[in-house]
């Protein structure tokens, strides 16, 4: 997960390279090589031109009792790293090879990247795996973070919920997208929102995505989700979008249009990934303060 922070003085932003080879076991998927190969390679970049703290980056691999691999990532974040990723202008990566036991793939990054001045802002965000226990239900000593620590997860099984958990020290704006590889899906500002955004209100716990727990104001139009899987595992990326200036959610479309006689399954509101990439860098670039919260997620095929 990369932290990425407000700024509020003059910032210097750079056209950064990087590049960076992944090893791990042959259980991890080639997708998530990528992933983990990508993120390592921007920020070799952001520390080779902004620099950094002494933290380094940290993986714990793991094989859950079904066999599938699943990899663990700790890399920098907060202040450790001097400057933030923006976007990508390229991003090429080796053809894998499989030996020893082992996955290594290589990639290679151009992007933007902007030095951070400030301190980040600390806001909460919270992902729930099927279950929610509301502000009703929590006790009177306990925060609607503690009250779902034990429900708190980024592996889920098909067909689960998803929830979150929000909490921000500033009145601002908030968006909430699931990405996979080919397509980004806003599940915040909801569907049915005709404004396309979606304030908060500083020191005010939210709970999105779930009926019961939503605000008179939202009720009507709060959507609930549940996840898919593809594959026998799927790797997606949540992204929460914050920023004390107003914004508006990207240019999407309705995928159900022209599918709901057919099916009964209804889809977020979606934009292509290279629509939403090219949306996100604009904002950023426009918006030193937005901040961007991404999460990695595990989807695995129900048995």
């Amino acid at each position: 997960m990369l932290v990425f922070s407000l700024a509020v003085f003059s910032q210097r932003e750079a056209t950064v390279h990087g590049e960076y080879t992944y090893r791990g076991p042959e259980t991890v998927s080639i997708a998530e090589a990528k992933r983990i190969a990508s993120e390592n390679a921007k920020i070799l970049a952001i520390e080779t031109e902004f620099g950094s703290s002494l933290t380094r980056s940290v993986f714990h691999n793991m094989v859950d009792e079904n066999g599938i691999g699943e990899s663990k990532m700790l890399i920098f974040g907060g202040n450790d790293l001097k400057g933030e990723w923006i976007g990508t202008k390229e991003e090429t990566f080796s053809s894998p090879v499989f030996a020893d036991g082992e996955i290594t793939i290589t990639a290679k990054v151009v992007g933007v990247a902007r030095e951070i001045t400030s301190a980040p802002i600390k806001y909460k965000a919270q992902l729930l795996r099927n279950r929610v226990i509301s502000k009703a239900q929590a006790k009177e000593t306990a925060d609607i973070f503690t009250a779902n620590k034990d429900y708190e997860s980024d592996l889920f099984t098909a067909g689960e919920c998803i929830y979150l958990n929000f909490l921000s020290p500033t009145d601002g704006f908030l968006a909430v997208y699931l990405v996979d590889e080919n397509d980004a899906y806003c599940l915040l500002p909801y569907a049915g929102d005709e404004d396309g955004k979606q304030p908060v209100k500083h020191g005010e716990e939210y709970t999105f995505f779930n009926i019961k727990s939503a605000s008179k104001e939202l009720r009507n139009i709060t959507d609930e989700y549940f996840l898919t899987c593809r594959g026998e595992t799927d790797m997606n990326r949540i992204y929460v979008l914050f920023s004390p200036n107003m914004f508006t959610k990207a240019l999407d479309y309705n995928p159900n249009k022209k599918d709901e006689k057919q099916s009964s399954v209804t889809l977020p509101r979606q934009l292509s990934m290279e629509d939403f990439q090219k949306w996100l860098f604009d904002c950023r670039k426009r918006d030193k303060s937005m901040s961007v919260d991404i999460r990695e997620i595990v989807i695995k095929k129900k048995n």
